[in-house]
């Protein structure tokens, strides 16, 4: 027997904003003036992009059905498009263009697995099991674990479909 307990709307929403704070003590400076699609409660953000055409086809790329997410902009402004981010050392917007048009073939052996995306998000450069694997195999290869982009490539056996 299952059991559903209904949080009123004002109660989503505040955890909502609450976790949205939390996600933006982290990724705010980054994604700045873009739209994000955000998990209903705010803990994850599945696409970000510069308007809306772009953020439904990324969407839409990544099989995330638009009724699952909450769409609103980031927070502040964006920086000088010439050094958007003098900080970091991979150009997030860059990095999801490029890692959007990596082919579905190119990805069935990751399926399930933790792996490490180069900074131009045109291939993968290690991969493991574990959290745990990835980290100490980025070691063995001498990657800087803060030039890459951490992922989860789903198995897509596993997706009904």
């Amino acid at each position: 027997m299952t059991t559903t307990i209904e949080v009123p709307m004002a109660q989503k929403a505040a955890t909502f904003e609450a976790n949205l704070e939390r996600l933006m003590v982290h990724m705010y400076v980054p994604f700045s003036g873009l739209l994000a699609a955000f998990s209903p409660d705010a803990t994850i953000i599945h696409v970000v992009a510069e308007d809306m055409t772009e953020l439904l086809r990324r969407l839409s790329v990544h099989k995330i059905p638009t009724e699952s997410v909450v769409i609103q902009r980031v927070p502040g402004e964006r920086p000088p498009a010439d050094n958007p981010w003098p900080d970091m050392k991979i150009d997030l917007i860059k990095f999801r263009r490029n890692q959007d048009q990596v082919s579905f073939e190119y990805l069935v052996p990751f399926w399930g697995k933790q792996v490490a995306w180069h900074a131009d998000g045109i291939r993968i450069v290690a991969s493991a099991d574990t959290h745990p694997e990835l980290a100490e195999r980025i070691r063995e290869l001498g990657i800087e674990p803060d030039t890459v982009v951490y992922d989860t490539i789903d198995d897509q056996s596993e997706v009904p479909g």
